[in-house]
């Protein structure tokens, strides 16, 4: 799959909040989904924002994912400013995907 991501939006969706990882993962929310209490390693998270949008990491993929989960990888993952969202621009190739000619393109512009 394809995923262009360029000027905070995904495929013409604007992103409202975002996350990077140290490995490289993303989580680009273009919906809130909903609030739920979250069970994450036996612990009950109360009101814990449930987002809809892309994720890029091992496959790139839309789909629904957990605020809290999210937040607890800290230090390994951290939120995006507004600012850096609004340039963020990813032009990313899975391997399951066709390489554009002359290989895979991965490119990640944040000024």
């Amino acid at each position: 799959m394809k995923a262009l991501i360029n000027n905070g939006m995904v495929d013409g969706k604007p992103i409202i909040k975002a996350w990077e990882s140290f490995h490289g993962w993303y989580w680009l929310a273009t919906e809130k989904a909903w609030k739920q209490d979250s069970v994450i390693d036996s612990k009950v998270y109360k009101d814990d924002q449930i987002w809809f949008g892309l994720v890029i990491g091992l496959e790139t993929e839309w789909g629904y994912f957990s605020q809290t989960e999210i937040e607890l990888l800290k230090p390994m993952t951290w939120e995006l400013k507004k600012s850096v969202i609004a340039s963020l621009s990813i032009d990313r190739y899975t391997p399951t995907s066709s390489p554009p000619q002359g290989g895979y393109m991965e490119s990640f512009i944040c000024p």
